[in-house]
């Protein structure tokens, strides 16, 4: 349902809801995560996932297509295309100043570092709040 990103395949994790609905996952995230709620908005279009909630740099998207029961982790659109721009080999596209401006982050190094560092955790607290621990 979710396809690829701008980021690629190393930068989404799908995960079966099972059991538990979207509205409690999000809850779940929320109270004991700390993740912040979101209005199910469409960053990516139609049927590519609405925003359940974000945390930091990182989105919970809901499938949105009828019957689907998935889940995905994904950076924001922001960061897919700083991704991207790093693996296709733009990077060189961004000053330092304007990493800095736009992410809060020292260069790449550090850019990279976080986001995976977040991105590993945002997939950890989902598959916890799955398994209901």
């Amino acid at each position: 349902m979710f396809g690829l990103y701008p980021a690629g395949p190393n930068w989404v994790r799908t995960f079966a809801l099972g059991d538990c609905s979207s509205r409690d996952l999000q809850k779940s995230l929320v109270d004991l995560a700390g993740f912040t709620a979101a209005i199910q908005h469409q960053p990516f279009g139609q049927y590519r996932g609405a925003v359940l909630a974000q945390f930091g740099q990182t989105l919970l998207l809901v499938a949105t297509t009828p019957g689907a029961c998935e889940i995905a982790v994904t950076p924001t659109v922001e960061m897919q295309h700083f991704l991207w721009s790093y693996q296709e080999g733009y990077a060189s596209q961004w000053s330092p100043a304007e990493i800095r401006s736009l992410t809060g982050h020292s260069g790449w190094s550090e850019l990279l570092t976080n986001a995976r560092r977040e991105f590993g955790r945002v997939c950890d607290n989902v598959a916890a709040a799955l398994d209901g621990t």
